[in-house]
């Protein structure tokens, strides 16, 4: 086995044109194109972060409502979340199942930050003990 090491990665034919080939053989993508751009993973409902990757900062709106700020900027609003949330064992038996809600018709992402919402049951905002957020898309 052979092992390369490197301090950056720069396509042939464009710098940022790294080109990866599938493990068939069969398909190729941009390596920049798939990878998660930022994550994060806390108890949102103190805005702690046990660990994270290019999150500037999780703010506390409220009960269930959190904004994610990512350290840098996409190229558009466009970009794709995807979110997780539950309670911790021993909250476990306290909480209502429900889900996140990305945004809302007042606050719409932008290409740094995203508000989430947490929502029980009963459609009333809760706070999570755990949650997680990965940003995918084109960095400005």
């Amino acid at each position: 086995m052979s092992t390369i090491i490197a301090d950056n990665l720069t396509g042939k034919t464009a710098a940022g044109n790294v080109t990866v080939t599938s493990e068939g053989g069969a398909a190729t993508f941009q390596l920049q194109q798939g990878l998660v751009k930022a994550w994060a993973k806390g108890s949102f409902y103190d805005t702690t972060l046990d660990d994270s990757f290019s999150m500037s900062s999780v703010t506390d709106n409220g009960t269930g409502d959190s904004t994610f700020t990512v350290s840098n900027a996409f190229n558009n609003a466009n970009y794709a979340v995807a979110m997780t949330r539950g309670r911790s064992a021993s909250n476990y038996t306290t909480s209502k199942a429900g889900g996140m809600v990305i945004a809302d018709n007042q606050t719409l992402p932008t290409t740094t930050a995203i508000r989430a919402r947490g929502l029980d049951t009963d459609a009333a905002e809760f706070d999570f003990d755990i949650a997680c957020v990965s940003f995918m898309g084109d960095l400005a």
